[in-house]
């Protein structure tokens, strides 16, 4: 192949101090982020045009402002896990998409993924390297090392679990905080995890957490919902696990029927509008 040089058989001009640059995007890291892309699932963040609907205006404030709250003063070590349960169709996962826009507006989510069998997001596989190119999309710097590291060896995104979480969370962090960057504590949202491919893959989650906050090694904060499975409960009872998880239980009660009627008065009343019908 036959290169061509600048100017080539270019004739009869001066170049007075010439200052000649070229910006180009490393190979390598447009090559580590469409692997890292290939290998999340973009649908489970919380602005994707296939998140869950949030909870309606006015109703489930009482375990909206509680975990907000949590979130928001960066829990004490003993309070890094948050677990939301409570059976099916009781309301978490719109209480999770609220939260996740309330931390957003604060500036204090980093990602959030949305497990559902329906929809064929169940691949546990796909959670780290999901959440990971959600918050590499956020923070230049972590991307940077990201994507160099990806490029250099593309089967991290493969491996076991374990694996995954050393090599593109514990790995990226320790560089950064040689370099003396200051990354604070924010938010990770995982919702239904009971929905999550295999009962030892949902609990492989929740101990590789578990033990990232007992070993200092990872700033984030957790919030998980899911049902009340028992291999779940068996995994957040045990005393390693227990000692850092505040648990908050979703319940069907009678408690919430003003919330239930004003949803459907609202909702009566906006479709009474939008067809001109009077709604008393």
């Amino acid at each position: 192949m036959t290169k061509t040089h600048m100017f080539q058989n270019a004739q009869g001009f001066v170049l007075n101090q010439p200052h000649i640059s070229q910006t180009q995007v490393s190979q390598a890291e447009k090559q580590g982020l469409k692997i890292l892309l290939e290998a999340s699932l973009p649908a489970i963040a919380y602005d994707s045009s296939e998140h869950p609907h949030n909870c309606h205006p006015g109703t489930r404030m009482q375990y909206i402002d509680q975990i907000v709250n949590w979130g928001l003063e960066g829990s004490d070590p003993g309070h890094c896990i948050f677990w939301l349960k409570g059976p099916m169709g009781v309301g978490k996962s719109a209480i999770s998409q609220s939260c996740a826009e309330m931390f957003t507006t604060q500036k204090r989510l980093i990602a959030t993924f949305f497990f559902s069998r329906p929809n064929q997001r169940d691949n546990p596989q796909c959670l780290f390297t999901s959440i990971t190119y959600q918050w590499a999309s956020k923070c230049k710097s972590y991307a940077k090392i990201l994507k160099s590291t990806i490029h250099n060896d593309p089967t991290i995104v493969d491996k076991e679990l374990h694996h995954q979480f050393h090599h593109l969370f514990i790995s990226p962090l320790q560089e950064l905080a040689d370099r003396g960057e200051d990354i604070p504590k924010c938010v990770v949202i995982i919702d239904g995890l009971d929905e999550c491919a295999g009962m030892a893959a949902q609990q492989t989650i929740v101990q590789i957490i578990t033990e990232s906050i007992q070993n200092n090694t990872t700033l984030f904060i957790w919030l998980i919902c899911s049902c009340l499975e028992p291999h779940l409960i068996m995994t957040f009872k045990s005393p390693q696990i227990s000692v850092m998880t505040h648990q908050e239980e979703l319940m069907v009660s009678q408690a919430i029927d003003n919330e239930i009627t004003k949803y459907l008065t609202d909702e009566l009343a906006k479709i009474g509008m939008e067809h001109d019908i009077p709604v008393p």
